[in-house]
């Protein structure tokens, strides 16, 4: 069996030092009551008490995980699972930083801290098998990529996501639950073992992940365009490769069609064909003709064909006017007509949606956690900015976000939006009368509307002007209630700021290998040393959205 494993409170005992803060604070701890949520209440029960006990998580996690303790039973059940041939995996979720307090590597503490109680050996728990991922959907995708068959977490709420593999066994560790296998302790963990044995007698099957060979891309398009009644190609060009996938042009005679293969791979887990097929077929139930139709899809091999659109590319160099942003604006606000249709509702949320302060900052943390960790291929003058100008912008952020009272406030499904994310004049083509076509929605889905607009606002390759912002609010205001616009311009200034950082980050990966590669293989002109300086500064300094509108 592939058995995966918690790490803090399921490997690692952190009750002695929750036990030593309750006391410090007075605090009481009833019978059968675990001291870290009596702490975590306490503090979470004070006015601006989530910055406090997000710096003492982080505290306890990284620079004092020493005091944490080693589970009685653990070794036991760790010998007796390597002795019947089981493969053991340590999955965590554990941001690479504290988001608030110290800046230590919590992922580096934790393996440190494995290595010292002995655990960290190919005879034990393989260096190679510890996965510290920094998003609770990572650590989900996560346990369906290792294939486990069995999954002990101390969070009932991992175990019950609604993304949980469902082929691996659930285990509840350290308390009873009305609907979930429990393992009280490590030393009743043979027999959990022996009763697991019978039913995964060998582990799942792995999904295919294997891209569409480049010499199958032709006869795959010729495919699904005959199964919608066209006629075999007559020719085939390839217009983009690298990237997020490769894009053709296909001509059957005198008609063209549009064919892309998907980037996908075991490590980028997203959807993207998934997502983009979806938001097409909702824009043609609502008969919007400012984007392709499709044309055809084979999931299995990652490829679909939409119609061509006819039309010029935009030119950073190109005058832009005041159209082009009334039709974009027109755009967004025709996709919602059916929001409350049943294409509407079965979109999916979008691939990097967020609809709370606490998931924007999750997002953001996870990419300047990535930076901190790997910032050895980025120059050193923009090392230095990364380090100090955008370091102290993200903590000032950090600490506002944190201390605010709707920092865990979800959006109400009224007040979120359609967004066709990365959304602007870069995915968009005009025609011969300046009528603008959109295209490229592999992100789309449900979102945050204050990330829709902080967004088309940050898009660097086109600068929309701050005056343009009235005309994108007025379309919003016709979306949705005053109330619920109230709430949207209260939030705006603060998420334009995450938002902007999110473009720092994004920035970076002109200077990452692998990324850099794919973009040159794609046709993309990277940006220079100065030119990424020059961004970041504006992303940096620039004032919230807002400040200077209305």
């Amino acid at each position: 069996m592939i058995i995966g494993i918690d790490f803090d409170n399921t490997i690692a005992c952190h009750d002695e030092s929750f036990r030593k803060i309750a006391s410090e604070q007075g605090l009481t701890i009833p019978k059968g009551e675990k001291p870290k949520q009596v702490v975590k209440d306490f503090f979470l029960g004070k006015e601006n008490g989530n910055l406090e006990w997000t710096r003492i998580q982080g505290k306890l996690y990284g620079a004092e995980l020493s005091s944490a303790e080693l589970f009685e039973g653990f070794v036991a059940f760790l010998e007796e699972a390597n002795s019947l041939g089981h493969k053991l995996f340590v999955i965590s979720h554990r941001t690479r930083f504290p988001a608030w307090g110290e800046d230590i590597d919590l992922h580096r503490a934790a393996l440190e801290w494995l290595a010292v109680k002995g655990l960290l050996s190919p005879e034990s728990i393989p260096l190679e098998n510890c996965f510290f991922e920094t998003s609770l959907e990572k650590k989900i995708e996560r346990i369906e990529r290792e294939n486990c068959s069995i999954f002990i977490d101390d969070l009932d709420h991992v175990l019950e996501h609604s993304e949980f593999p469902t082929q691996t066994q659930k285990v509840l560790f350290g308390k009873a639950h009305s609907a979930l296998p429990s393992l009280l302790h490590w030393d009743g963990a043979k027999e959990l073992l022996n009763n697991a044995q019978a039913e995964f007698s060998c582990p799942p099957v792995k999904k295919n992940w294997k891209p569409l060979p480049f010499d199958q891309h032709l006869d795959c398009f010729g495919k699904l365009l005959q199964e919608a009644g066209k006629s075999e190609p007559t020719g085939l060009e390839q217009i983009k490769r690298g990237g997020n996938n490769c894009v053709y042009k296909i001509d059957i005679g005198s008609e063209s069609f549009l064919g892309k293969v998907y980037h996908r791979d075991t490590v980028d887990s997203r959807d993207r064909l998934g997502q983009e097929v979806a938001f097409v077929k909702y824009l043609q139930s609502m008969q919007i003709k400012e984007s392709p139709s499709l044309i055809g899809e084979d999931q299995s091999a990652g490829a679909a064909c939409f119609d061509w659109i006819d039309g010029t590319d935009f030119d950073s160099g190109l005058p832009l006017c005041d159209d082009y942003w009334q039709q974009c604006f027109s755009f967004l606000k025709k996709i919602q007509d059916g929001r409350e249709t049943i294409e509407a509702q079965n979109l999916p949320s979008g691939s990097e949606a967020a609809f709370s302060f606490r998931a924007h900052f999750a997002l953001l943390q996870n990419r300047r956690d990535y930076w901190h960790g790997h910032n050895d291929t980025i120059p050193e003058e923009i090392r230095s900015f990364l380090m100090t100008e955008l370091d102290q912008e993200y903590k000032s952020l950090a600490k506002e976000l944190i201390s605010h009272p709707d920092f865990n406030k979800e959006l109400e499904a009224d007040e979120k939006i359609i967004s066709p994310s990365d959304f602007g004049l870069h995915n968009a083509k005009r025609d011969e009368d300046g009528q603008l076509a959109f295209f490229d929605f592999e992100y789309a889905g449900w979102d945050d509307p204050a990330k829709t607009i902080a967004d088309f606002f940050a898009q660097p390759r086109f600068p929309v002007p701050g005056e343009e912002l009235n005309g994108l609010l007025a379309a919003f205001y016709e979306i949705f209630s005053e109330q619920t616009m109230e709430q949207l311009l209260t939030r705006l200034p603060l998420v334009s700021r995450i938002v902007r950082l999110k473009w720092c980050y994004i920035l970076l990966n002109d200077f990452h290998p692998v990324s850099s590669k794919r973009r040159i293989l794609s046709g993309k002109k990277l940006n220079s040393v100065e030119q990424t300086l020059t961004l970041m500064n504006g992303f940096v300094n620039t004032k919230p959205l807002l400040t200077n509108s209305l």
